[in-house]
């Protein structure tokens, strides 16, 4: 699942909170401060809200848990990009 903009070549892979291009270790443990937040709360973050219901519950989880361990390719394309949002 990627989030951004393909006409300007600008995309993240959910999940990939400190944009390695990878969901890995160091994203899950910022999955585990931002779980159980809210909107409004200091460790809720929007880009792990996969549903946007102003909540990170267990319906992020299982979308963060199906990003585990892959990897996004930066170098991309933007027509790439457009045909892979499709």
């Amino acid at each position: 699942m990627l989030a951004g903009n393909p006409a300007n070549g600008m995309f993240r892979l959910f999940g990939d909170v400190n944009g390695d291009a990878t969901v890995n270790g160091l994203d899950l443990a910022a999955f585990r401060t931002a779980f159980g937040t809210v909107q409004g709360s200091l460790a809720y973050l929007a880009l792990l809200d996969a549903n946007g219901d102003s909540a990170i519950n267990g319906l992020d989880l299982t979308a963060f848990l199906a990003q585990h361990r892959k990897r996004g390719r930066p170098d991309r394309s933007p027509a790439i990009l457009a045909t892979a949002a499709r």
